[in-house]
């Protein structure tokens, strides 16, 4: 893979994620679960505090691969005012360690239903959206080339979820093979509400953070992304996200 490209890669890893500019098909089957919030399938009242790390590498069509970022990742649960919240930041470096973002989201521990979603970057660049029953509120400034922002709020018909949250809304449904599910989401590059669509496949050994060998449940998305998911801290093993040209973005949990 030429130079271009990795630089392409690295610099507009965390915008093409955000946004959802890759754009996968995927067959909705006919026996495809709808899963709106509030729907009692999803149950995220068994994730706990954790802490997660994963090395981020390209990999090119004959397996070469290189490192792309360093991902850290942990969430707390907290308290406000008689709600349990999840709260998760996840932070992502070069491979010289240097801070590139920042993501912070905050759901309702149970449902997952989302409150916040933050990204922030050392260069300024931030975006904040803010999620009501009928409604999505933004700013932001992540694609202007002066830095300066923009804000709008979109009207809703019911509430929906947050894509940003990735693996650990899917973590939430039940894991029962051969499953379909289709969950509304926002999404901040059409300021419209979307459908995620879910398929549960079988059970795969990871190797998690700590080395131990974990049994995980492999989710494929609409969206690229495919998941190797646990119920177990730290519930998102392993990741993969489909580029073009027969490449992949892999997160590997660091051993």
């Amino acid at each position: 893979m030429k130079s271009d490209t990795y630089r392409f890669i690295k610099w507009n890893l965390c915008i093409l994620l955000l946004f959802g500019c890759i754009n996968h098909s995927f067959a909705q089957q006919g026996d495809t679960l709808r899963v709106d919030v509030g729907n009692s399938l999803i149950d995220g009242s068994f994730i706990n505090d954790y802490t997660n790390k994963w090395n981020v590498y390209v990999v090119d069509a004959q397996g070469n691969e290189v490192l792309n970022r360093i991902w850290t990742d942990y969430g707390q649960l907290m308290e406000l005012n008689g709600t349990t919240y999840l709260h998760r930041v996840q932070d992502l470096y070069a491979p010289d360690h240097s801070l590139a973002d920042t993501w912070i989201n905050m759901v309702e521990h149970k449902t997952l239903k989302p409150q916040k979603f933050y990204s922030i970057q050392p260069t300024g660049r931030m975006a904040y959206f803010s999620f009501y029953d009928d409604s999505v509120s933004f700013i932001n400034n992540l694609t202007s080339p002066d830095l300066s922002f923009s804000s709008g709020v979109t009207n809703l018909v019911a509430p929906v979820f947050d894509w940003n949250l990735y693996g650990f809304l899917l973590v939430g449904l039940p894991f029962e093979e051969g499953a379909v599910y289709a969950l509304p989401f926002w999404s901040a590059q059409t300021q419209q509400v979307q459908t995620l669509i879910a398929e549960v496949h079988g059970k795969e050994v990871i190797t998690a953070l700590s080395g131990r060998k974990m049994e995980t449940t492999k989710i494929s998305t609409n969206q690229g992304l495919v998941f190797w998911l646990s119920k177990e801290a730290p519930y998102v093993l392993w990741l993969e996200l489909s580029l073009p040209n027969g490449s992949k973005l892999v997160w590997k949990p660091e051993e």
